[in-house]
Order: C-alpha cells, then sequence, then structure tokens
C-alpha cells in the first residue's frame, strides 16, 4: 500500500473548493505537474488501485493488486 500527501488539484475539485485552489495552484509550476503526473500514472496503472480522498490538500491511497 502507498500513501501519498498533497495530491488534489483544481482539476477534480467540486465547488466552491475549485475556485479557492486555483489562486493557489500554480499550473506551471513543476511541483504542480509532478502531482498531476502522479495522480495520472496512478490512476492508470493496471497493478494499482487508487483513489484520492479529500483530506486537506489530498491523500492517494494506492493498493497493490
Amino acid at each position: 500500500m502507498r500513501v501519498s500527501c498533497d495530491t488534489i488539484y483544481q482539476m477534480i475539485t467540486p465547488p466552491p473548493f475549485d475556485a479557492y485552489l486555483r489562486n493557489l495552484v500554480a499550473p506551471d509550476e513543476a511541483a504542480t505537474q509532478g502531482v498531476l503526473r502522479y495522480n495520472r500514472e496512478a490512476h492508470a496503472a493496471p497493478d494499482l488501485l487508487t483513489v484520492i480522498l479529500p483530506l486537506r490538500d489530498g491523500v492517494s491511497v494506492s493498493l497493490k493488486l
């Protein structure tokens, strides 16, 4: 099992929190791009079951199948 923090970004955050995050997230920053890449790859991995929990800045939990 892998647990990662700070994995919520504006693309998956429901209103009204998306407007709040849009002011905090700089889409061109390397850290933001790293979070986006991690989320895409974790969700696309066929041997992982991954969910993002909306706790604070986000917690991803991945279970190896």
